[in-house]
């Protein structure tokens, strides 16, 4: 669905001791202004060209997955590792228009020791592309923030991949499960 107005209502997380987040105090931002400010930060030097609703969001080493279908990119099979996603209950009943969706995603991935290349899916596209990173409780955290545009009414899918390297093509490998 299309966006009504530009005011948009974010809360900001607040992370307990245990590494669980919650809500913390609301607050609005006009998209407008908010754009504006972003870009007199610098966007430009950061975000990617292309599309301009999905730039935002295509940084890092594997920007180039973001916004492609799941379904045309290559897979291998799931193996030992997998993702969990803190909270998987809130993308069971979604009302994008409301100005509110649950677009950050943080989670744990189990059976890897080394840093991986994660990609987050939101209903079949590949809305974020991270990387699992330390933290203070478990060295195998995953975050990424999904385009609100991706939401639909009612239960959204989040899946959760492996990005691996063979032979230089980048290849998803499920992690949820």
């Amino acid at each position: 669905p299309a966006r009504v107005g530009q005011t948009r209502t974010f809360y900001k997380a607040t992370i307990s001791p245990d590494a669980k987040t919650s809500r913390g105090p609301r607050f609005t931002d006009d998209g407008n202004e908010g754009l504006a400010r972003t870009i007199a930060r610098g966007v430009g030097h950061f975000a990617a060209d292309g599309d301009p609703k999905w730039s935002i969001y295509k940084v890092g080493p594997d920007a180039d997955l973001v916004g492609q279908k799941v379904s045309a990119l290559p897979a291998v099979a799931a193996n030992d590792v997998r993702a969990a996603v803190q909270t998987p209950s809130q993308f069971d009943s979604v009302d994008p228009k409301s100005g509110t969706v649950p677009g950050f995603v943080l989670g744990k991935v189990t059976g890897s020791d080394s840093q991986i290349g994660i990609a987050i899916a939101l209903n079949g596209t590949i809305g974020a592309a991270t990387s699992t990173f330390a933290d203070t409780q478990d060295s195998h955290q995953f975050a990424g923030i999904l385009p609100d545009f991706l939401f639909k009414q009612g239960k959204n899918a989040v899946t959760v991949y492996e990005i691996i390297d063979r032979n230089g093509t980048k290849t998803l490998r499920p992690l949820s499960g």
